[in-house]
């Protein structure tokens, strides 16, 4: 026999979906589940601190070549079916590790948003993704289990957090900075009008992935802060060469949400 798997709230758009691709589980005589003759595989990842748009799966095992994608949360405990908020990452059969996924350019995140990671098989056009929900083509891919391979995570907004302050020998010190990769903390000067000079900064430190406290900035010496000026925070990647600030160039300022939204705060001078 075979049961169809659904929603217990009802034919939702997910459930329906889901049932539609793949969320078929085949019994035997005896009602016993059978381990899927198809592709199978398996994924870990984890809440995260993104950076440049960038989720980061720790492990993905494919018994056959597929796709890793994102969908959104649909607020209801499961992904919005079948639209994707990432660029499909086609990842080999076997196991790889740190794979990354690009989210897409047009898809606005906030902080502590729910996404949803999912595998998918590639059994249309080879190196395409096709999956519609209806075409049957490229469907979520099934565990040794029969249950779809997807996970939810919570996404985080790299920030960061500091206190006005005066500056003393000219330092700053910034409360926290929370970063979803290696990076630079870099400091721009007011321009005299409340906005930002840039490229040029005035004060540089690296930081590292992760959450970073009481964070010493050493200031230009040859620069006077002046009480009521503002200094702009902004943080940076780390790009190749690491250990070494390149901007303008590829250490580029961190983004979230869309292309636009730089993480960057400001504190004023005391």
């Amino acid at each position: 026999m075979k049961k169809t798997i659904l929603s217990s709230k009802g034919l939702s758009a997910w459930a329906i979906a889901a049932a539609m691709a793949v969320a078929v589980v085949s019994c035997d005589k005896n009602d016993n589940p059978v381990t899927p003759t198809g592709p199978t595989g398996d994924l870990t990842v984890s809440d995260q601190t993104v950076s440049q748009d960038m989720i980061t799966v720790g492990k993905v095992n494919m018994s056959q070549e597929g796709w890793v994608v994102v969908h959104k949360s649909n607020g209801n405990g499961g992904p919005i079916i079948p639209d994707i908020i990432s660029v499909p990452k086609q990842v080999d059969a076997g196991t790889s590790d740190s794979v990354k996924v690009q989210l897409d350019s047009t898809v606005s995140l906030q902080d502590g948003d729910t996404v949803w990671v999912m595998l998918h098989t590639d059994n249309g056009t080879e190196g395409q993704y096709e999956f519609d929900g209806q075409n049957g083509l490229d469907a979520p891919l099934l565990n040794s289990d029969s249950s779809l391979v997807m996970k939810s995570i919570i996404v985080s907004k790299p920030s960061v957090t500091a206190d006005d302050q005066p500056v003393n020998n000219h330092e700053i010190t910034i409360a926290k900075v929370n970063a979803g990769t290696d990076g630079w903390l870099v400091v721009h000067n007011d321009n005299g009008l409340g906005g930002m000079v840039l490229p040029g900064d005035v004060g540089k430190t690296h930081v590292q992935a992760g959450e970073n406290t009481n964070v010493v900035v050493k200031l230009d010496s040859t620069v006077t802060f002046n009480t009521g000026q503002k200094l702009f925070l902004m943080l940076h990647i780390d790009a190749d060469p690491v250990g070494e600030y390149d901007f303008p160039g590829v250490d580029v300022p961190e983004i979230f949400g869309t292309a636009q939204d730089i993480v960057l705060t400001s504190i004023t001078v005391q």
